[in-house]
C-alpha cells in the first residue's frame, strides 16, 4: 500500500496507527462523536487511523463504523462469541481489539473500571491512549506515557 506523500518524512518508516475502540456508549449523538471524540483525535495523531477495530456492539461502535468507511479507513468488527466462550468472551474479544491497536479509544463505563485499568495498563506499555469520560458531559482526554514512565494526562479542549 502506497502512502500519501504528506505522511512520508525522510529517513523515518512509515508509522501505522490502528485504532483499537474499547467500551461503547448508546446515548451519543452521531454529530458529537464526529465532532468531540473523532475529529479531535485526528487532529492529535495529525492524521486519519490507517485501520480500526472495534466491537460489533453499541450505538457509538456503529457510528464509528460508518465514519471508517466514509474515510476509507479499514475497520474490523470483532465479535465476542458468547456461546462457545460464556463469560470469558469480552476479555478474549477486548484482548484481541487491544493486541491489534497501536493507540486505543476508550469509553469509561458507569458503573465499571475494567475499560479505565485497562488503558492505564496499556499506557504503562507505551500506547497512545484516548479517554472518553463517562456522563452526559463527556470529555475526551488523551493519556501519554512522559520519559520518567509516570502516566500524565492531558485534557484535549
Amino acid at each position: 500500500m502506497l502512502e500519501p506523500e504528506e505522511y512520508i518524512q525522510p529517513g523515518k518508516p512509515y508509522e501505522q496507527i490502528c485504532l483499537g475502540v474499547l467500551g461503547k456508549r448508546e446515548d451519543i449523538k452521531k454529530d458529537d462523536l464526529y465532532e468531540k471524540i473523532l475529529e479531535p483525535i485526528v487532529n492529535t495523531l495529525g492524521k486519519h487511523p490507517d485501520s480500526i477495530y472495534l466491537s460489533n456492539d453499541g450505538v457509538s461502535n456503529i457510528f464509528i463504523g460508518d465514519w471508517a468507511e466514509r474515510n476509507d479507513i479499514k475497520s474490523e468488527s470483532i465479535v465476542a462469541d458468547w456461546r462457545r466462550l460464556g463469560r470469558r468472551a469480552v476479555a478474549l474479544r477486548d484482548a484481541r481489539i487491544i493486541k491489534s491497536a497501536t493507540h486505543l479509544l476508550i469509553f469509561e463505563q458507569p458503573k465499571s473500571e475494567y475499560n479505565t485499568k485497562i488503558g492505564l495498563r496499556e499506557l504503562k506499555k507505551g500506547k497512545q491512549i484516548f479517554c472518553v469520560t463517562k456522563g452526559k458531559d463527556f470529555e475526551i482526554e488523551h493519556w501519554e506515557l512522559q520519559t520518567n514512565t509516570q502516566p500524565c494526562l492531558f485534557l484535549d479542549a
